[in-house]
């Protein structure tokens, strides 16, 4: 089976779930506006990961999953908890319940797409140029700064 992570309304995670409709592949989706109704735990055993998500009223093995889709958005921007206060426990077990599914889609042996770790790098343009200028790859010349006279000199110039 496969979870599919994030906001089944957005455009690539409802592709997904059609794709696998038409393959008649089984999977979950943890829609996480839904927050409320879903539960996760898991442990480490030795080697093994153990637990279970509850979603839609049922109960999954974490085993279950052969692989992960992620296509979460950060949960302090949705829309059921963006306004509470940071102490409120639904603003609370919305984010406990977020940050144990990453942790576990971080250490799952399944397979999974947009694991964090592996994402990171995009959140830094500029780490990700020298990334690829490491590989041999032309980048353009590029100008960091918060001075906005040498903003405007670097617009000039190219």
């Amino acid at each position: 089976m496969i979870l599919l992570c994030g906001i089944p309304t957005e455009a690539p995670l409802a592709m997904v779930a059609s794709a696998l409709d038409d393959m008649d592949a089984p999977y979950l989706v943890f829609n996480q506006r839904r927050f409320a109704d879903a539960h996760l735990e898991f442990s480490i055993q030795g080697e093994l990961i153990i637990g279970r998500l509850c979603v839609q009223g049922r109960e999954f093995p974490l085993d279950a999953f052969a692989g992960v889709y992620n296509r979460m958005i950060d949960d302090q921007a949705l829309p059921e908890v963006r306004n509470l206060p940071p102490d409120h426990p639904d603003r609370l077990r919305c984010h406990r319940l977020h940050d144990a599914l990453l942790q576990w889609i971080e250490i799952t042996p399944a397979r999974v797409i947009n694991r964090m770790a592996a994402m990171a790098s995009n959140g830094s343009k500029p780490y990700q140029m020298q990334l690829i200028r490491q590989h041999g790859f032309a980048t353009p010349e590029t100008l960091i700064t918060n001075d906005p006279e040498l903003a405007r000199q670097f617009y000039r110039q190219h």
